[in-house]
C-alpha cells in the first residue's frame, strides 16, 4: 500500500469515527425499560495485548439476549508504526442484571485483526467476559474479557506458523440507544 493511499485510509477512519460520534447528539430521547428491543451505538477505547484499539460498534439489544458487531483499528500499529491494523468483532451477551439504567451481561466476543510487517500476520481471539452499561439514551459502557488468541502467519521457509497465548481486552466507551 503507497503511502498516499494509507494517509487517505487513515483521515477516512479519523472521520467516519468524528461523524459517527456527532450522530449521537442529533437523536430523539427513548425511554429503554427492561423488555425493550433497542439498537445502540457506541464508541469506545480498548486496551488489549498488542495494541490499543478504537472501536465502533453497533448492538442489537432483545430483552436478555445482545448481539453486537464492532469495527475499528489499532492506534500504535496504523498511526505510528504506520501499518494499517484493522480489527472485526462479533460478539454475543446475556443480560444478568437489567435496569433501566443499568445492564450487566456475560459476553461471549471473536474477534479478528490482521496487519502486515514483512508478511502479513493474522489474529483470531476468543473471549469470555463481562459488559456493563450505565445510562438511557447516552449510556457508558464497559468491557472486559479474556482469552485465547492464535496467530498465523508465514515463516522465512514459506512454511504457515501457528501459535496461542492467552489474551486480555477492557474497553471503555460512550453508546448511544436508538
Amino acid at each position: 500500500m503507497s503511502e498516499n493511499n494509507f494517509s487517505s485510509l487513515k483521515n477516512l477512519f479519523l472521520i467516519f469515527f468524528i461523524f459517527k460520534t456527532l450522530i449521537f447528539f442529533s437523536q430523539t430521547e427513548i425511554n429503554r425499560s427492561t423488555n425493550q428491543k433497542s439498537i445502540s451505538l457506541s464508541h469506545s477505547f480498548s486496551i488489549q495485548k498488542f495494541d490499543n484499539f478504537l472501536l465502533h460498534s453497533i448492538e442489537i439489544d432483545l430483552k436478555r439476549i445482545s448481539f453486537y458487531s464492532s469495527i475499528g483499528f489499532g492506534v500504535n500499529r496504523t498511526f505510528f508504526q504506520n501499518r494499517f491494523f484493522p480489527q472485526i468483532n462479533i460478539g454475543l451477551g446475556y443480560a444478568l442484571i437489567k435496569s433501566q439504567k443499568l445492564t450487566i451481561s456475560s459476553d461471549f466476543q471473536s474477534s479478528f485483526f490482521t496487519f502486515k510487517a514483512i508478511d502479513r500476520h493474522y489474529f483470531t481471539s476468543f473471549q469470555l467476559g463481562y459488559c456493563m452499561k450505565y445510562g438511557k439514551k447516552l449510556f457508558l459502557i464497559n468491557r472486559a474479557g479474556t482469552g485465547i488468541l492464535n496467530e498465523n502467519f508465514k515463516n522465512k521457509i514459506g512454511k504457515t506458523t501457528s501459535a496461542s497465548t492467552f489474551h486480555y481486552q477492557f474497553s471503555i466507551g460512550l453508546g448511544y440507544a436508538f
